[in-house]
């Protein structure tokens, strides 16, 4: 996935973040705006509508982030004449044992490619933001790898 459709999706994720966000705060105001209308007696006359208004605060805030684990089983077989077949992996799981999906690689790939940071910093970055700790060696690969695409 090039660079710049990375950048287009987070774009559009950002945008429906923001949609929800606003949807939310219109109906805390549509809330607020409400009008209960009361029957209430204060000093023996009666009052027909007592205005309550209710206000609501949104408190917008970052989800924590965390790694989540897949587990592929690559299943294999020996053949009668001894040939070992093994399943392929599936698209994006590249490496050996372990390997970071593409959201990780993505994320590295953003952060490094700004050339304000260098990949060691955007190492550290993914480690104290997004709980993904990777090497530098691996920021730099994920860069590799974009300007191939």
């Amino acid at each position: 996935m090039a660079l710049t459709q990375v950048r287009a999706i987070q774009s559009q994720r950002a945008v429906a973040r923001l949609r929800g966000r606003a949807e939310y705060v219109l109906r805390c105001r549509r809330q607020a705006q409400r009008v209960q209308r009361e029957e209430t007696r204060v000093a023996g006359l009666q009052v027909s509508e007592v205005l309550v208004h209710a206000s609501a605060v949104p408190v917008l805030g970052i989800p924590p982030a965390a790694l989540t684990v897949t587990g592929y089983q690559m299943m294999s077989r020996t053949c009668g004449c001894g040939q070992v077949t093994t399943a392929p992996a599936p698209a994006g799981v590249t490496g050996g044992p372990v390997c970071y999906g593409p959201d990780v690689t993505d994320a590295a790939t953003l952060l490094a490619s700004t050339d304000v940071i260098g990949a060691g910093r955007a190492a550290d970055l993914m480690g104290a933001l997004l709980k993904a700790p990777v090497s530098a060696g691996f920021v730099s690969r994920c860069l590799v790898r974009s300007t191939r695409r």
